[in-house]
């Protein structure tokens, strides 16, 4: 059989959703994520329009409202024992307060600490409700420890 580009003029990389580089990158990388639901095509959607292309600030500010959102829907889920419901919303939110960090310089500001760690939080709240086979870990070195995952296969034993 024969697979023809008829009809298709265009690649899809050619879409630009910022008029910035970096920034059309990232938000196709967000789409990428889709389809481990660690993001929402609806979701990524409302903060791209919102975005002001270029602005750090609004970068930073347009993802984490959305994390929060959704940490807060998740933290809602939760409280009412819906743990699949919470455990996507947490997922979705561990992703937005990394990604709202993926186009920010101020190494310095509060907010990159902050949200680093509400990103991490929301990862293991998410593998701690869903019955996906991970588990936060704590890898010694030097005088402290790194957060870490530790996956198995279900397969594994």
């Amino acid at each position: 059989m024969t697979v023809s580009n008829e009809g298709f003029n265009k690649h899809w990389p050619e879409m630009k959703f910022s008029k910035n580089m970096l920034q059309d990158a990232l938000i196709k990388h967000v789409l990428g994520l889709t389809n481990y639901h660690m993001a929402d095509i609806g979701e990524v959607f409302e903060v791209t329009v919102n975005l002001k292309h270029g602005n750090e600030e609004n970068w930073i500010n347009s993802w984490s409202t959305m994390a929060n959102r959704l940490q807060k829907k998740a933290q809602n889920y939760e409280a009412k024992d819906k743990k699949i419901n919470a455990a996507s919303a947490y997922l979705r939110a561990s992703t937005y307060w990394r990604v709202s960090l993926m186009y920010f310089s101020k190494t310095e500001d509060d907010r990159m600490k902050d949200y680093c760690l509400a990103s991490q939080n929301c990862y293991d709240k998410a593998l701690d409700l869903s019955d996906y086979p991970g588990t936060a870990i704590q890898i010694p070195y030097e005088d402290t420890t790194l957060p870490g995952h530790y996956f198995t296969a279900p397969s594994a034993g």
